[in-house]
């Protein structure tokens, strides 16, 4: 039995040392052919939460969650995980840990991840049950809603006032061909698109919580607080509903969407002769807050002991809250691309007569004011 540890333990310990070279040739070789700005430490795994079986993990910017390929693509949250807990990997698992849900690989923020059965299933359970709240910081371009209502004339979109909008519009999947590349890819379109694929019911709630310039260009800073969970929700909603694209997102401002705020953003790509959104390091879009409201069955009540016996308890029944704080990935204070604009500012005051600050942001989430 001690000979067998040893040699699970060597065996790990080679795997570690394996996944840290593939991981850095990876990125260096990313980063020498442009395809990335920034260095991802594999050590830099950024732990907000660690007990009773599950992981909550700030993700990094433009890191895949997992893929088919594991071992061969090593640059991905699975393998940092191993390489950073590799006592919590399960060999019978396709992934070795139970990712209970998804983030993009551009968002960035928080995500749960369950390294125990019973844990993953009360996990899943809560999302199902849609006893998950969560909240995403955002910058988008143009200023939403500021000073008319032209640019928010979808009727996907009800405005509760200025600051406040609820977009309520199905969207599908929809195979699309990249016409310079003819790379096909699977992406996100609204119902109204006549090649829209199995549309889905979902609902986003947009608060304006600034007005700015990114990159010298009239920017929002908003919170976006999704009622579904659909792929790319937030993506689509922002640029198709609202008409606002995702700074950075470089999938939904280049199709030629049927919207005068696209339209506009053109103009100001071909004023600059570029792309503005592959200037940014990365999509401004990061997972702020996590509220999840877990519920234990009989059986669990049961035996309130984790699957994999590691002597741990199950999660308490209780609503467990989770913040991503003093955020390097999404940091307005030190981002030197954002500027605030004060004429905005004052602008929204005559028009609105209220202002929203990063204070009523934290009364939002605490008080579930939406």
């Amino acid at each position: 039995m001690a000979i067998s540890n040893i040699v699970s333990e060597v065996g790990v310990f080679l795997l570690r040392i394996y996944v840290l070279v593939v991981w850095n040739i990876i990125i260096l070789y990313q980063i020498l052919s442009r395809k990335r700005d920034c260095w991802i430490r594999i050590n830099d795994l950024r732990v907000v939460h660690e007990n009773q079986g599950f992981l909550v993990i700030n993700k990094h910017p433009e890191l895949l969650i997992n893929c088919t390929t594991p071992w061969i693509n090593c640059l991905t949250l699975q393998m940092q995980l191993f390489y950073n807990r590799p006592h919590y990997a399960n060999w019978k698992l396709k992934n070795m840990f139970h990712f209970v849900h998804r983030l993009d690989c551009p968002t960035s923020g928080l995500i749960c991840i369950a390294y125990d059965t019973k844990v993953a299933s009360m996990i899943r359970r809560a999302f199902e049950k849609r006893e998950v709240k969560k909240y995403y910081l955002a910058i988008v371009w143009g200023y939403v809603g500021s000073f008319c209502d032209s640019d928010l004339s979808s009727s996907f979109v009800k405005h509760e006032s200025k600051l406040v909008h609820h977009i309520q519009m199905p969207i599908g999947s929809f195979r699309y061909i990249w016409p310079n590349t003819g790379r096909k890819q699977k992406i996100i379109v609204p119902i109204t698109h006549p090649e829209c694929h199995r549309p889905r019911e979902s609902l986003t709630t947009v608060i304006v919580l600034d007005y700015g310039k990114l990159m010298g260009e009239p920017a929002t800073h908003v919170l976006l607080i999704p009622k579904t969970g659909r792929r790319h929700q937030l993506r689509v909603h922002c640029a198709i509903g609202l008409g606002h694209p995702i700074a950075g997102d470089i999938t939904y401002v280049r199709r030629p969407f049927d919207h005068p705020n696209i339209v506009y953003l053109n103009n100001v790509y071909a004023m600059h002769n570029v792309n503005l959104d592959y200037k940014l390091k990365h999509m401004m879009l990061h997972a702020y807050t996590m509220k999840i409201n877990l519920q234990v069955n009989g059986k669990e009540k049961n035996d309130n002991t984790c699957a994999n016996k590691r002597s741990y308890q199950l999660p308490e029944e209780k609503e467990y809250q989770f913040q991503t704080n003093n955020n390097p990935f999404f940091n307005l204070n030190n981002a030197y691309l954002w500027q605030k604009d004060e004429e905005s500012e004052k602008m929204m005051m005559m028009t609105t007569g209220q202002r929203t600050t990063l204070h009523t942001l934290e009364e939002y989430i605490l008080n579930n004011a939406y």
